[in-house]
């Protein structure tokens, strides 16, 4: 009943904002502008028996555009999937998305959920080549399917400029929890929202909780973060903690956290560590990974860049483990 009262209320705020914008002229050409990327590269892992190659090859093709002054959509497809074990094509992304008011949106399709910062982001943004551990077993899970980081839903998007230098922003979305391309198993909705602050001196703090169901039982997820971008410095930090019911026996808490600085030495020349950590289980032992990542990178344009990783594991889960180097190339159009 709650799932019905907000989509009956986003629909009439949305019914109402269009009869009174009625008659706006629409835009000339509501043509998509065409964009996307390529990333090609090359993994050596000197553990025995690692798998070496060129693992990470991908591409994205990527058409957005605005209808009017107050609608706009927005597609993505990645042409080469190698994000499971079917390898074909695969539709990543489809919203249309309706402005309320100023600063304030409503937007319904397929599309990342708001939890965390490094996973919102878009890949080609990323300053180290595979995501921290807590990223990719809490954020990449959520729901009943998750790897994506993305579902099906409705999300409304809100921002407000409290003074000069200040502004905060929340996204709140009710989403199936079934991950992409697919249909509701059930008729409940998981809830993602995030809250945020954005200050002088690139800094940026802010949350996120998650609130449904995996196939188990009921599941909870919350996040903080941190980041600075200024004088070259790229530096940010995250923290991650979930709950998943485990029926009759003890919940399950995975955790885990990451922080890391770059640094810009010489226009377009690049180089940072990162650490992560994390525990699939707080409540038992020996449950722990962690690592420590190394990077440089020359970045030819924004999204544009070769970029070297090293990465060194560590932690009881990681025994066995030596280290691995990633070469990556990246290149974005428009």
């Amino acid at each position: 009943m709650r799932n019905v009262f907000v989509i009956s209320a986003v629909s009439i705020l949305i019914i109402l904002s269009a009869s009174i914008s009625y008659g706006e002229e629409g835009a000339d050409n509501y043509k998509p502008q065409w964009a996307g990327w390529l990333r090609a590269g090359y993994d050596h892992d000197f553990t025995e028996g690692g798998v070496n190659g060129f693992n990470k090859y991908s591409a994205r093709i990527i058409a957005k555009g605005r209808y009017d002054s107050r609608i706009s959509y927005h597609l993505m497809t990645e042409m080469v999937n190698q994000s499971s074990i079917d390898s074909r094509p695969v539709f990543l992304q489809g919203w249309i998305s309706y402005d309320l008011a100023d600063q304030i949106s409503a937007r319904i399709g397929q599309y990342k959920y708001p939890f965390g910062r490094e996973s919102y982001g878009p890949v080609m943004g990323w300053k180290f080549a595979n995501p921290s551990y807590a990223t990719k077993k809490i954020a990449g899970k959520l729901g009943r399917s998750g790897g994506f980081f993305r579902d099906a839903g409705l999300q409304i998007t809100a921002a407000r400029r409290i003074k000069e230098g200040l502004s905060v922003f929340t996204k709140l979305m009710l989403m199936n929890g079934n991950g992409i391309n697919s249909y509701d198993s059930n008729s409940e909705k998981d809830f993602v929202g995030q809250l945020g602050l954005k200050m002088d001196h690139g800094m940026e703090i802010g949350g996120s909780y998650f609130a449904g169901r995996d196939n188990h039982g009921d599941e909870s997820a919350a996040n903080l973060y941190f980041i600075l971008k200024n004088y070259g410095i790229h530096a940010q930090a995250e923290y991650s903690r979930a709950v998943y019911d485990n029926g009759s026996y003890e919940d399950i808490v995975p955790a885990g956290f990451y922080i890391f600085a770059t640094y810009e030495f010489y226009p377009g020349v690049e180089a940072g560590c990162r650490y992560d950590r994390f525990e699939s289980n707080i409540n038992n032992e020996d449950t722990d990974r962690s690592r420590v990542s190394f990077m440089t990178a020359y970045n030819f344009a924004e999204l544009t860049r070769i970029m070297l990783n090293c990465e060194i594991p560590d932690g009881t889960l990681n025994e066995g483990l030596d280290p691995f180097i990633s070469l990556n190339f990246y290149i974005a159009f428009n």
